[in-house]
């Protein structure tokens, strides 16, 4: 598992081998899907389990 941080200007920055294996090229787009809409309370727990 990964953990990005994303910086004051929204941004997060992808590894080398994350790219690589996405096919991703400098330059590129890429497009994200939304997943459900979850409160801050829902990912907490979610999240919880994972520490």
């Amino acid at each position: 598992m990964s953990t990005l941080t994303v910086s004051a200007k929204g941004q997060v920055t992808l590894r080398k081998d994350v790219l690589k294996h996405l096919g991703v090229q400098p330059g590129e787009k890429i497009i994200v899907e939304n997943g459900p809409s979850l409160s801050i309370e829902e990912m907490n727990k979610i999240t919880a389990g994972r520490r």
